[in-house]
């Protein structure tokens, strides 16, 4: 009887499983629906402060879909998008200094990574990921085992080294190199292109997230416009300030302008949400964003002219884009510069900034071969977290005072490897993703966004897909 009752368990069990793999799930995870769920999961539980509860509901559904499909598309709306669930009123940081996150609910976020991070390298086991010739063929293998060692050896020989340097360094390790390579093995059996495709639509719709985010802010805080002028004081997320907004969707803007010149159906609608993209970043405040983000727009919109599917249509619509930019200049003016009275008061000047960059260069030259350590420019932590420090906002002085000449040398040996497989069998969407890495590194130079998480993340998928052409020898050319 026992036997019999275990049997029927057993094959109620497998029945399950086999529903798991049932077409429609597998094609719900690799499919649209899912990033446009995991949107509504992060938008919805942050403005209802339920986020821990929706993550709880995420993390089943991430064992469904790693089961279910055997893939690693499920894994990226889940990088690109994870950070931007902390909501305002239970930031450990700034500007509310909740301690939400210090009782049992601090277990959530750690569950959800952990198991994450261990079902992916489970499912690599399970393919046998993991061989000697495939770790021999890791892409950017000495580049990042270089760079990795000068992380590790920041402040080595330095009095005033903390031991928060040593995870700091530890951190930069896990998102540069070891999730880089993780994803690689991953993707190793995908098709390029249409890993770039999805790539594209999940960017998409971590822009719209992201400008969800800002649009609930100023509709649900009253302080961030006073008398019609914007108080940039009153624009934190929860997950970061509004610098940090800014880059993380301006780095999306280029990939939102591949679509454009991808889809045949769709355009209309990555053009919308690159758009918004750029005026989400103005709404931040974030000079640096606005600057480049400009730039880097413009540069996507006249590409679009020449290149694409669609470069006929857009050579119309870069026009109407001009044209309404100057109208709403000469309609609207005095109430912009009303409310942007604070950015524009601030003008270029360095807010801050020299005495940072003097301070680390000051560190280089006291410990100029392997620095004094990331929290050797200012003891305390930011007002983030305990092991995130002050840095320099500008990542060759930050490594240099840091890392040190070791340190220097290994980024610049990274840097050169990085940008190698843009330049191979060059394509639209090889140029489109550089630009987007482009966007990080340029950006970084007068800010410390290269290493924050979200948007490095975004840079690595970058960087991978374009990898991924050159070994796949799939490069669409550029009348595609």
């Amino acid at each position: 009887m026992q036997t019999l009752t275990s049997d029927v368990r057993r094959s109620s069990f497998g029945a399950m499983l086999m529903k798991i793999k049932h077409p429609l799930v597998k094609s719900f995870f690799m499919g649209w629906a899912y990033p446009i769920w995991l949107a509504f999961s992060v938008v919805v539980g942050r403005a209802l402060n339920l986020e821990v509860y929706f993550a709880i509901l995420d993390l089943v559904l991430i064992a469904i879909a790693f089961y279910a499909c055997e893939s690693m598309r499920p894994i990226l709306p889940i990088l690109m998008s994870f950070l931007y669930r902390i909501s305002l009123d239970h930031a450990p940081g700034t500007p509310n200094y909740s301690d939400y996150y210090r009782g049992w609910k601090i277990i959530v976020p750690i569950i959800f990574f952990v198991f994450a991070v261990t079902s992916l390298v489970a499912m690599l086991i399970r393919r046998g990921a993991f061989t000697k010739e495939n770790i021999k063929k890791l892409p950017l293998l000495i580049p990042l085992s270089v760079l990795s060692a000068a992380f590790l050896l920041s402040g080595s020989f330095y009095s005033g080294k903390v031991f928060s340097d040593f995870t700091f360094a530890l951190l930069q390790v896990f998102v540069f190199a070891i999730v880089f390579w993780l994803l690689y093995l991953g993707f190793k059996g995908e098709d390029a292109d249409e890993t770039c495709g999805y790539f594209v639509y999940v960017s998409a719709v971590v822009a719209c997230i992201l400008i969800l985010e800002v649009a609930h802010l100023y509709i649900f805080n009253e302080n961030v416009i006073v008398d019609g002028v914007i108080n940039k004081s009153y624009i934190n997320f929860g997950w970061g300030i509004s610098n940090t907004c800014a880059n993380c969707l301006t780095v999306l803007i280029p990939i939102c302008f591949l679509g454009v010149m991808r889809s045949r159906k769709y355009h209309y609608a990555y053009f919308t949400v690159g758009t918004l993209a750029l005026v989400a970043t103005a709404f931040t405040l974030c000079r640096n964003g606005l600057l480049f983000g400009s730039i880097f727009y413009a540069i996507c919109l006249l590409l679009s002219c020449f290149l694409g599917r669609n470069k006929k249509i857009y050579r119309y619509v870069a026009v109407a884009t001009l044209l309404g930019c100057i109208a709403i200049s000469l309609i609207f003016g005095e109430e912009l510069k009303v409310m942007f009275a604070n950015m524009i008061a601030h003008g270029l000047d360095d807010n801050g900034r020299f005495p940072l960059w003097y301070k680390a260069f000051d560190g280089f030259v006291e410990m100029p071969v392997f620095g004094k350590g990331f929290f050797s420019l200012l003891p305390e932590a930011t007002p983030y977290a305990s092991f995130i420090p002050f840095l320099a906002h500008n990542t060759i002085l930050e490594v240099m005072g840091a890392m040190g000449a070791f340190g220097l040398l290994a980024y610049l040996f990274y840097r050169a490897a990085t940008i190698i497989p843009f330049v191979k069998n060059i394509s639209i969407e090889k140029v489109m993703l550089f630009l987007s890495v482009a966007v990080l590194i340029v950006e970084s130079l007068i800010d410390n966004y290269i290493l924050w998480f979200a948007p490095t993340f975004v840079y690595n998928i970058a960087i991978l897909i374009a990898i991924k052409y050159n070994e796949d020898k799939k490069v669409s050319s550029p009348e595609n």
